[in-house]
């Protein structure tokens, strides 16, 4: 199991951006085609490479050295945003869900993508998610919380895992 608290606002997975890949050419840099077509490379946009380092930093230590997840595995993601000053009151607001326009999917795939290699080999291992957009209580910081199993392979235990999201 991991459990582990990323302080800081909540970044989502950016669009990978795609260009050219270029070679010296006689008259300067060329498109590198292959097959009749232009070679393509697709990268990760830098503030999500920065987030997810920094994420990586929190899940190893927090991991502590144990081994690495394996199987089915269950994560909860949990997105906290804070709450904007213009909320804010004398009598201190709790917590509640958010509406921030980050989609949830991809708040979940920045964090899912950071524990690659030091969680989990790989997160397609993950076979059950739940992911929670909230707007922190008055005072608290922002943060992301991740939270994972690996799941029993068993029916019956597979059963009660469905039946216990189908309740929430």
């Amino acid at each position: 199991m991991i459990d582990v608290r990323i302080p800081g606002k909540p970044q989502g997975q950016a669009r990978g951006r795609a260009g050219a890949i270029y070679r010296r050419g006689a008259n300067g840099p060329e498109p590198l085609i292959v097959g009749g077509r232009v070679k393509i490379r697709v990268h990760d946009p830098e503030p999500s490479r920065n987030w997810k380092a920094f994420a990586a930093a929190r899940i190893e230590e927090a991991m502590g050295g144990q081994p690495l997840l394996e199987g089915p595995i269950l994560a909860v993601v949990e997105s906290v945003f804070e709450l904007p000053k213009s909320e804010r009151r004398k009598v201190p607001r709790p917590a509640t869900w958010s509406s921030s326009s980050k989609d949830s999917d991809n708040l979940a795939k920045a964090v899912l993508d950071a524990a690659n290699g030091i969680a989990w080999k790989d997160d397609r291992e993950v076979v059950f998610l739940v992911s929670a957009k909230l707007t922190a209580a008055q005072g608290e910081p922002a943060y992301v919380r991740l939270r994972a199993w690996e799941l029993d392979t068993e029916p019956e235990s597979m059963a009660r895992v469905l039946d216990v999201a189908a309740q929430i």
